[in-house]
């Protein structure tokens, strides 16, 4: 039913893959699917915080094209490492790293892939975020032109 699965996280919360990847095994075992882990990274919002340099011993003061390059293939050799260690080795896998609003990416990617379905840990925001802006879980299970199994914390 399911041969393509999309499996977007927050590669900095552990509980965004922690929560997702037992269900994600699940259906990609039961289905024969393949999946496509990724994660959306908000580079405008890194650069301004300065985060990166203490994480990664990045200097965040390069030209921007070198601090993107150099960042975005740090997170995608963290993100490959974690998928060796929690995916089983008979699921077929891919994992890439998109920039720019989450949510956007992932529907982008949704119909890149051909999703069949979008497995997203649940968004927890403060009520009045939530309500103005709306989650990332929220946009893409309103938007999404494939099913979206949406898991919470239990």
């Amino acid at each position: 039913m399911f041969k393509n699965i999309l499996v977007p996280i927050d590669i900095t919360k552990e509980s965004s893959w922690t929560s997702i990847f037992p269900f994600a095994i699940a259906q990609a075992e039961k289905f024969d699917s393949k999946l496509n882990v990724m994660t959306v990274l908000d580079l405008k919002f890194v650069k301004m915080m300065n985060l990166v340099q203490a994480d990664f011993g990045i200097n965040a003061y390069k030209f921007p094209k070198d601090f993107r390059d150099e960042y975005m293939g740090k997170i995608e050799k963290q993100l490959e490492i974690l998928m060796n260690e929690r995916i089983p080795k008979n699921i077929e896998t891919e994992c890439f790293v998109r920039e720019g609003k989450a949510y956007a990416e992932i529907l982008t990617a949704a119909k890149e892939l051909k999703a069949d379905l979008i497995i997203i840990k649940a968004s927890h925001q403060s009520a009045i975020k939530e309500y103005v802006l709306g989650g990332n879980s929220s946009q893409v299970m309103r938007y999404a032109k494939c099913p979206v199994l949406i898991v919470r914390n239990a």
